[in-house]
């Protein structure tokens, strides 16, 4: 199996954008990653906003763009393996984001276990807290999309090479 690291540290990069809006642009108490470290990592107050307005879905399209990279990253497929991949996370990520919407029955599918594993343990506070925003659901399509139409024109263009 073909590894493309050029796919993994797009990706990366992607997700270390979305990892700046929390740090700098979110409160740190609505950011899991961030309160819960045993350090100050939040920026929050001694800085401007970076992003604006934009920063409040900007991550949502950053994570499914480099979720969609990554897995492909370490797939090696063709053009259906790769629209399989988006439609996976596509549907994970508007799963999550629904989730917020219909909070109490989401928060309820959470099984017990998830209580005692790190990240997983936030993941019925996610629902709970989180907030839906049709916005956040538009970012994912549009994330998705684009996402798929590079790794088609990539794949073409590697082919034609």
């Amino acid at each position: 199996m073909a590894i493309n690291f050029r796919y993994i540290l797009i990706g990366i990069f992607l997700l270390s954008i979305g990892t700046l809006i929390y740090i700098i642009d979110r409160p740190p108490d609505q950011t899991y990653l961030i309160f819960s470290l045993p350090f100050q990592l939040s920026f929050y107050e001694a800085t401007p906003s970076l992003f604006g307005p934009i920063g409040n879905f900007l991550p949502h399209f950053l994570h499914i763009v480099a979720f969609i990279l990554l897995t492909a990253g370490v797939m090696d497929c063709g053009n259906k393996g790769r629209l399989a991949i988006c439609l996976f996370w596509l549907f994970i990520c508007i799963g999550f984001e629904l989730g917020q919407k219909f909070s109490a029955q989401a928060a309820g599918l959470v099984p017990d276990w998830f209580d005692g594993i790190f990240i997983l343990e936030n993941t019925r506070s996610y629902f709970l807290h989180g907030t839906y925003c049709h916005l956040d659901i538009a970012a994912i399509v549009t994330g998705s999309i684009l996402a798929g139409l590079f790794l088609i024109h990539d794949n073409t263009k590697r082919r034609a090479a």
